[in-house]
Protein backbone atom coordinates (compact mmCIF):
# COMPACT_ATOMS: atom_id res chain seq x y z
CA UNK A 1 0.00 0.00 0.00
CA UNK A 2 1.16 3.74 -0.86
CA UNK A 3 0.77 4.69 3.08
CA UNK A 4 3.61 1.93 3.92
CA UNK A 5 5.86 3.02 1.34
CA UNK A 6 5.58 6.48 1.83
CA UNK A 7 6.59 5.76 5.86
CA UNK A 8 9.50 3.51 4.97
CA UNK A 9 11.36 5.94 2.79
CA UNK A 10 10.23 8.92 4.68
CA UNK A 11 10.28 8.27 8.26
CA UNK A 12 13.05 6.62 10.41
CA UNK A 13 10.65 4.74 12.32
CA UNK A 14 9.00 3.28 8.51
CA UNK A 15 12.37 2.23 7.81
CA UNK A 16 13.23 0.18 10.61
CA UNK A 17 9.68 -1.53 10.12
CA UNK A 18 9.37 -1.71 6.42
CA UNK A 19 6.81 -1.41 4.16
CA UNK A 20 5.34 -4.49 4.21
CA UNK A 21 4.58 -4.54 7.82
CA UNK A 22 3.28 -0.91 8.02
CA UNK A 23 0.42 -1.91 5.10
CA UNK A 24 -0.55 -4.91 7.08
CA UNK A 25 -1.27 -2.44 9.96
CA UNK A 26 -2.86 0.16 8.18
CA UNK A 27 -4.74 -2.41 6.64
CA UNK A 28 -5.70 -3.89 10.03
CA UNK A 29 -6.68 -0.17 11.39
CA UNK A 30 -8.49 0.92 8.55
CA UNK A 31 -10.66 -1.89 8.94
CA UNK A 32 -11.05 -2.09 12.60
CA UNK A 33 -12.28 1.76 12.10
CA UNK A 34 -14.66 0.34 9.16
CA UNK A 35 -13.15 2.32 6.41
CA UNK A 36 -12.56 -1.83 5.00
CA UNK A 37 -14.43 -4.71 5.01
CA UNK A 38 -12.89 -7.38 6.66
CA UNK A 39 -14.36 -9.69 3.05
CA UNK A 40 -14.67 -8.30 -0.30
CA UNK A 41 -14.50 -9.70 -3.66
CA UNK A 42 -11.36 -7.57 -4.05
CA UNK A 43 -9.98 -9.31 -1.83
CA UNK A 44 -10.38 -12.77 -3.26
CA UNK A 45 -9.10 -11.26 -6.20
CA UNK A 46 -6.03 -10.31 -4.65
CA UNK A 47 -5.45 -13.49 -2.87
CA UNK A 48 -6.22 -15.18 -5.79
CA UNK A 49 -4.75 -13.33 -8.98
CA UNK A 50 -2.43 -10.20 -7.54
CA UNK A 51 -0.97 -11.83 -5.22
CA UNK A 52 0.78 -15.02 -7.98
CA UNK A 53 1.23 -12.48 -10.15
CA UNK A 54 3.74 -10.87 -7.90
CA UNK A 55 5.95 -13.54 -6.66
CA UNK A 56 6.61 -14.59 -10.62
CA UNK A 57 6.93 -11.29 -11.27
CA UNK A 58 9.74 -10.96 -8.42
CA UNK A 59 11.31 -14.79 -9.77
CA UNK A 60 11.79 -13.03 -13.29
CA UNK A 61 14.26 -11.41 -11.38
CA UNK A 62 15.68 -13.87 -9.09
CA UNK A 63 18.73 -15.42 -9.48
CA UNK A 64 18.74 -19.39 -9.44
CA UNK A 65 21.70 -20.50 -8.02
CA UNK A 66 20.67 -19.47 -4.49
CA UNK A 67 18.51 -22.26 -4.43
CA UNK A 68 20.82 -24.50 -3.29
CA UNK A 69 20.55 -22.77 -0.10
CA UNK A 70 17.03 -24.03 0.41
CA UNK A 71 18.20 -26.83 2.79
CA UNK A 72 18.38 -24.55 5.68
CA UNK A 73 14.59 -23.38 5.04
CA UNK A 74 13.68 -26.93 5.24
CA UNK A 75 15.62 -27.65 8.25
CA UNK A 76 13.80 -24.99 9.95
CA UNK A 77 9.96 -25.92 8.75
CA UNK A 78 10.51 -29.97 9.73
CA UNK A 79 11.29 -27.93 13.21
CA UNK A 80 8.55 -25.92 12.89
CA UNK A 81 6.32 -28.32 12.11
CA UNK A 82 7.24 -30.05 15.15
CA UNK A 83 7.13 -27.17 16.98
CA UNK A 84 3.65 -26.97 15.52
CA UNK A 85 2.61 -30.29 17.25
CA UNK A 86 4.02 -30.13 20.18
CA UNK A 87 1.76 -26.36 20.46
CA UNK A 88 -1.38 -27.94 19.59
CA UNK A 89 -1.12 -30.64 21.96
CA UNK A 90 0.05 -28.20 25.26
CA UNK A 91 -2.58 -25.46 24.15
CA UNK A 92 -4.87 -28.41 24.75
CA UNK A 93 -3.88 -28.50 28.16
CA UNK A 94 -3.94 -25.31 28.90
CA UNK A 95 -7.72 -23.87 26.94
CA UNK A 96 -8.18 -26.78 25.30
CA UNK A 97 -11.74 -27.20 27.35
CA UNK A 98 -13.27 -23.89 26.71
CA UNK A 99 -13.63 -25.36 23.49
CA UNK A 100 -16.19 -27.26 23.66
CA UNK A 101 -17.28 -31.02 22.87
CA UNK A 102 -15.90 -30.71 19.47
CA UNK A 103 -12.86 -28.54 20.40
CA UNK A 104 -10.83 -31.21 19.76
CA UNK A 105 -11.81 -31.05 15.87
CA UNK A 106 -10.83 -27.70 15.69
CA UNK A 107 -7.65 -28.54 17.38
CA UNK A 108 -6.56 -30.79 14.86
CA UNK A 109 -7.77 -27.58 12.12
CA UNK A 110 -5.54 -25.51 13.78
CA UNK A 111 -2.75 -28.24 13.76
CA UNK A 112 -3.10 -28.44 10.23
CA UNK A 113 -3.47 -25.14 9.28
CA UNK A 114 -0.42 -24.25 11.40
CA UNK A 115 1.75 -27.02 8.82
CA UNK A 116 0.71 -25.98 5.60
CA UNK A 117 -2.08 -23.55 5.43
CA UNK A 118 -5.87 -22.42 5.07
CA UNK A 119 -6.92 -24.94 2.64
CA UNK A 120 -5.65 -27.37 5.09
CA UNK A 121 -7.44 -25.98 7.84
CA UNK A 122 -10.88 -26.54 5.57
CA UNK A 123 -9.78 -30.62 4.36
CA UNK A 124 -9.03 -31.27 8.20
CA UNK A 125 -12.06 -29.78 9.48
CA UNK A 126 -14.20 -31.69 6.41
CA UNK A 127 -12.51 -34.94 7.26
CA UNK A 128 -13.32 -35.37 10.65
CA UNK A 129 -16.83 -34.00 10.15
CA UNK A 130 -17.02 -30.72 12.38
CA UNK A 131 -20.90 -30.45 13.13
CA UNK A 132 -20.53 -26.90 15.19
CA UNK A 133 -20.58 -24.05 12.12
CA UNK A 134 -20.17 -21.53 14.68
CA UNK A 135 -16.95 -23.21 16.35
CA UNK A 136 -15.25 -23.23 13.07
CA UNK A 137 -16.31 -19.92 12.05
CA UNK A 138 -14.56 -18.75 15.35
CA UNK A 139 -11.51 -20.54 14.89
CA UNK A 140 -11.40 -19.15 11.36
CA UNK A 141 -11.70 -15.11 12.55
CA UNK A 142 -9.43 -15.71 15.65
CA UNK A 143 -6.85 -17.65 13.12
CA UNK A 144 -6.78 -14.49 10.58
CA UNK A 145 -6.19 -12.39 13.53
CA UNK A 146 -3.16 -14.11 15.70
CA UNK A 147 -1.89 -15.32 12.23
CA UNK A 148 -1.47 -11.46 11.15
CA UNK A 149 0.03 -10.29 14.51
CA UNK A 150 2.58 -13.05 14.37
CA UNK A 151 3.43 -12.57 10.60
CA UNK A 152 4.22 -8.92 11.54
CA UNK A 153 6.10 -10.12 14.49
CA UNK A 154 8.31 -12.25 11.78
CA UNK A 155 8.51 -8.98 9.78
CA UNK A 156 10.26 -6.95 12.44
CA UNK A 157 12.11 -9.69 14.19
CA UNK A 158 15.65 -8.75 13.49
CA UNK A 159 18.75 -10.56 12.58
CA UNK A 160 21.45 -11.07 14.81
CA UNK A 161 24.85 -9.19 13.88
CA UNK A 162 26.46 -12.71 13.53
CA UNK A 163 24.59 -13.37 10.81
CA UNK A 164 25.11 -10.33 8.29
CA UNK A 165 27.66 -12.19 5.93
CA UNK A 166 24.72 -15.00 5.74
CA UNK A 167 21.75 -12.57 5.13
CA UNK A 168 23.75 -10.43 2.70
CA UNK A 169 24.39 -13.37 0.46
CA UNK A 170 20.03 -13.59 0.42
CA UNK A 171 20.12 -10.26 -0.19
CA UNK A 172 22.70 -10.11 -3.14
CA UNK A 173 20.28 -10.55 -5.66
CA UNK A 174 21.62 -11.10 -8.95
CA UNK A 175 24.85 -9.48 -8.08
CA UNK A 176 24.97 -7.39 -11.13
CA UNK A 177 23.51 -3.52 -11.54
CA UNK A 178 19.56 -3.36 -12.31
CA UNK A 179 19.19 -2.55 -15.75
CA UNK A 180 16.64 0.51 -16.31
CA UNK A 181 13.39 -0.53 -16.38
CA UNK A 182 11.53 0.90 -19.18
CA UNK A 183 7.80 0.35 -20.91
CA UNK A 184 8.91 -2.34 -22.70
CA UNK A 185 10.22 -4.16 -20.37
CA UNK A 186 8.04 -4.17 -17.82
CA UNK A 187 4.81 -5.21 -20.39
CA UNK A 188 7.43 -8.10 -21.54
CA UNK A 189 7.29 -9.38 -17.39
CA UNK A 190 3.70 -8.34 -16.66
CA UNK A 191 2.99 -11.28 -19.78
CA UNK A 192 5.80 -13.83 -18.59
CA UNK A 193 4.05 -13.46 -15.29
CA UNK A 194 0.64 -14.14 -16.75
CA UNK A 195 2.07 -16.77 -18.05
CA UNK A 196 3.23 -18.72 -15.85
CA UNK A 197 -0.03 -18.15 -13.62
CA UNK A 198 -1.51 -19.80 -16.26
CA UNK A 199 1.03 -22.23 -16.80
CA UNK A 200 0.98 -23.32 -12.63
CA UNK A 201 -2.81 -23.69 -12.68
CA UNK A 202 -3.09 -25.45 -16.00
CA UNK A 203 -0.26 -28.08 -14.40
CA UNK A 204 -1.93 -28.28 -10.95
CA UNK A 205 -5.08 -28.82 -12.40
CA UNK A 206 -3.97 -31.51 -14.43
CA UNK A 207 -2.27 -32.98 -11.88
CA UNK A 208 -5.42 -33.10 -9.29
CA UNK A 209 -3.44 -31.07 -6.92
CA UNK A 210 -4.89 -27.36 -6.79
CA UNK A 211 -3.09 -26.67 -3.67
CA UNK A 212 -0.01 -26.85 -5.85
CA UNK A 213 -0.67 -24.01 -7.76
CA UNK A 214 1.30 -21.47 -6.64
CA UNK A 215 4.52 -23.42 -6.65
CA UNK A 216 4.34 -24.75 -10.16
CA UNK A 217 3.69 -20.99 -11.48
CA UNK A 218 6.90 -20.09 -9.42
CA UNK A 219 8.56 -23.47 -11.70
CA UNK A 220 7.30 -22.07 -14.64
CA UNK A 221 8.23 -18.09 -13.89
CA UNK A 222 11.73 -19.75 -13.11
CA UNK A 223 12.02 -21.44 -16.25
CA UNK A 224 10.73 -18.35 -17.99
CA UNK A 225 13.55 -16.41 -16.19
CA UNK A 226 16.04 -19.23 -16.69
CA UNK A 227 15.36 -19.71 -20.98
CA UNK A 228 15.32 -15.87 -21.77
CA UNK A 229 19.58 -15.44 -21.77
CA UNK A 230 19.28 -18.37 -24.04
CA UNK A 231 16.25 -17.16 -26.27
CA UNK A 232 18.52 -13.73 -26.86
CA UNK A 233 21.52 -15.76 -28.00
CA UNK A 234 19.38 -17.64 -30.34
CA UNK A 235 17.74 -14.36 -31.67
CA UNK A 236 21.12 -12.94 -32.44
CA UNK A 237 22.51 -15.40 -34.12
CA UNK A 238 19.73 -15.87 -36.23
CA UNK A 239 20.15 -11.82 -36.81
CA UNK A 240 23.14 -12.55 -38.35
CA UNK A 241 25.61 -11.41 -35.68
CA UNK A 242 27.52 -14.57 -35.00
CA UNK A 243 28.23 -15.97 -31.58
CA UNK A 244 30.08 -12.52 -30.84
CA UNK A 245 27.32 -10.50 -31.38
CA UNK A 246 26.28 -7.75 -28.96
CA UNK A 247 30.07 -7.08 -27.68
CA UNK A 248 30.01 -3.88 -28.58
CA UNK A 249 26.86 -1.27 -29.29
CA UNK A 250 24.23 -0.38 -27.52
CA UNK A 251 22.61 -3.36 -26.98
CA UNK A 252 25.19 -4.59 -24.63
CA UNK A 253 25.79 -8.81 -24.92
CA UNK A 254 22.97 -11.35 -25.91
CA UNK A 255 23.15 -12.59 -22.26
CA UNK A 256 22.77 -9.14 -20.88
CA UNK A 257 19.39 -8.80 -23.16
CA UNK A 258 17.98 -11.95 -22.20
CA UNK A 259 18.67 -10.99 -18.52
CA UNK A 260 17.37 -7.50 -18.94
CA UNK A 261 14.48 -8.91 -20.34
CA UNK A 262 12.39 -8.22 -17.69
CA UNK A 263 13.99 -4.87 -15.90
CA UNK A 264 11.59 -3.74 -13.28
CA UNK A 265 9.58 -6.68 -12.59
CA UNK A 266 10.60 -6.87 -9.43
CA UNK A 267 9.98 -3.08 -8.34
CA UNK A 268 6.14 -4.48 -9.80
CA UNK A 269 5.84 -7.75 -7.62
CA UNK A 270 6.95 -5.66 -4.67
CA UNK A 271 4.20 -3.00 -5.06
CA UNK A 272 1.76 -6.06 -5.52
CA UNK A 273 3.00 -7.39 -2.06
CA UNK A 274 2.72 -4.53 -0.63
CA UNK A 275 -1.19 -4.71 -1.70
CA UNK A 276 -1.43 -7.87 -0.73
CA UNK A 277 -0.22 -7.46 2.95
CA UNK A 278 -2.93 -3.96 3.25
CA UNK A 279 -5.03 -7.28 2.15
CA UNK A 280 -4.19 -9.43 4.68
CA UNK A 281 -4.30 -6.67 7.74
CA UNK A 282 -7.92 -5.93 6.22
CA UNK A 283 -9.27 -9.56 6.79
CA UNK A 284 -7.56 -10.01 10.27
CA UNK A 285 -9.28 -7.26 11.95
CA UNK A 286 -9.86 -7.09 15.39
CA UNK A 287 -14.00 -6.53 14.57
CA UNK A 288 -14.32 -10.04 12.10
CA UNK A 289 -13.40 -11.26 15.88
CA UNK A 290 -16.99 -11.47 17.71
CA UNK A 291 -18.76 -14.29 20.08
CA UNK A 292 -17.11 -17.40 20.69
CA UNK A 293 -14.08 -15.93 18.83
CA UNK A 294 -12.12 -15.11 21.77
CA UNK A 295 -12.45 -18.42 22.96
CA UNK A 296 -9.98 -19.53 20.89
CA UNK A 297 -7.49 -16.85 20.75
CA UNK A 298 -5.79 -18.19 23.93
CA UNK A 299 -5.62 -21.49 22.64
CA UNK A 300 -4.45 -20.14 19.28
CA UNK A 301 -1.54 -17.83 21.42
CA UNK A 302 -0.37 -21.24 23.24
CA UNK A 303 0.16 -23.15 20.34
CA UNK A 304 2.33 -19.93 18.52
CA UNK A 305 4.03 -19.35 21.68
CA UNK A 306 5.07 -23.15 21.58
CA UNK A 307 5.89 -22.87 17.96
CA UNK A 308 8.24 -20.14 18.13
CA UNK A 309 9.80 -21.88 21.31
CA UNK A 310 10.44 -25.07 20.32
CA UNK A 311 11.48 -23.85 16.49
CA UNK A 312 14.20 -20.93 17.58
CA UNK A 313 15.82 -23.34 20.55
CA UNK A 314 15.86 -26.09 17.98
CA UNK A 315 17.08 -23.98 15.78
CA UNK A 316 19.59 -22.06 17.85
CA UNK A 317 21.29 -26.35 18.77
CA UNK A 318 20.97 -27.02 14.58
CA UNK A 319 23.16 -24.09 13.60
CA UNK A 320 20.23 -22.71 11.41
CA UNK A 321 20.30 -19.57 10.84
CA UNK A 322 17.91 -16.42 12.08
CA UNK A 323 16.71 -15.40 8.36
CA UNK A 324 16.34 -19.28 7.19
CA UNK A 325 13.94 -19.87 10.81
CA UNK A 326 11.81 -17.25 10.49
CA UNK A 327 11.05 -17.83 7.39
CA UNK A 328 10.30 -21.17 7.41
CA UNK A 329 8.04 -20.36 10.65
CA UNK A 330 6.40 -18.15 8.24
CA UNK A 331 5.73 -21.12 5.82
CA UNK A 332 4.67 -23.09 8.63
CA UNK A 333 2.10 -20.23 10.12
CA UNK A 334 1.21 -18.42 6.95
CA UNK A 335 1.59 -20.78 4.14
CA UNK A 336 4.02 -19.73 0.72
CA UNK A 337 2.34 -16.99 0.15
CA UNK A 338 3.04 -15.40 2.65
CA UNK A 339 6.79 -16.80 3.60
CA UNK A 340 7.01 -15.68 -0.19
CA UNK A 341 5.84 -12.28 0.48
CA UNK A 342 8.20 -11.79 3.62
CA UNK A 343 10.99 -12.89 1.42
CA UNK A 344 10.51 -9.68 -0.91
CA UNK A 345 9.78 -7.96 1.93
CA UNK A 346 12.79 -8.35 3.97
CA UNK A 347 15.10 -7.87 1.08
CA UNK A 348 16.15 -11.83 0.53
CA UNK A 349 15.44 -12.49 -3.20
CA UNK A 350 17.27 -15.58 -3.03
CA UNK A 351 14.82 -17.30 -0.54
CA UNK A 352 11.78 -16.56 -2.26
CA UNK A 353 11.85 -20.12 -3.94
CA UNK A 354 12.55 -21.10 -1.01
CA UNK A 355 9.64 -20.12 0.73
CA UNK A 356 7.36 -21.61 -2.53
CA UNK A 357 8.80 -24.90 -2.00
CA UNK A 358 8.62 -25.61 1.61
CA UNK A 359 5.17 -23.78 2.09
CA UNK A 360 4.28 -26.45 -0.66
CA UNK A 361 5.43 -29.38 1.32
CA UNK A 362 3.12 -27.99 4.45
CA UNK A 363 0.22 -28.07 1.79
CA UNK A 364 1.32 -32.02 1.35
CA UNK A 365 2.01 -32.94 4.94
CA UNK A 366 -0.56 -30.33 7.08
CA UNK A 367 -4.11 -32.52 6.79
CA UNK A 368 -2.34 -36.32 7.29
CA UNK A 369 -0.42 -34.57 10.53
CA UNK A 370 -3.42 -32.59 11.62
CA UNK A 371 -6.18 -35.36 11.16
CA UNK A 372 -3.61 -37.56 13.10
CA UNK A 373 -3.08 -35.02 16.30
CA UNK A 374 -6.74 -34.81 16.43
CA UNK A 375 -7.22 -38.51 16.99
CA UNK A 376 -4.49 -38.60 19.60
CA UNK A 377 -5.85 -35.83 21.51
CA UNK A 378 -9.77 -37.53 21.06
CA UNK A 379 -7.89 -41.03 22.09
CA UNK A 380 -5.78 -39.64 25.27
CA UNK A 381 -6.60 -36.24 26.29
CA UNK A 382 -10.19 -35.21 25.73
Amino acid sequence: MLLGQLLESRTRVGRLASAPLLSLLAGTALAAAGLLPAASPAFDAVWGGLMPLAVCLFLLEADLSRLAEAGAVCRGFALGAVGTVLGTLVAWAAAGAALGPEGWKLAAALCASYIGGSVNFAATAAALQVADAGLLGAGVSADMLCMAAYLALTMAWPVPPGEAAWTARQAAGPGRAAAPASPLSMAAALCAAALACCAGDALAARAGAPNLALALMAVAASAIASAAPAAARWAAARGGRGPEAGKAGAGGTAGEVGRDLFAGAEGLGFALMLLFFGVLGAGSSPAALVGRGAQVVPFILVQLAVHVAFTFTAGRFFKIPTAALLLASNANVGGPATAAAMAVGRSWPGMVQAALLTGSLGYAVGTSVGVGVGQFIAAYLA
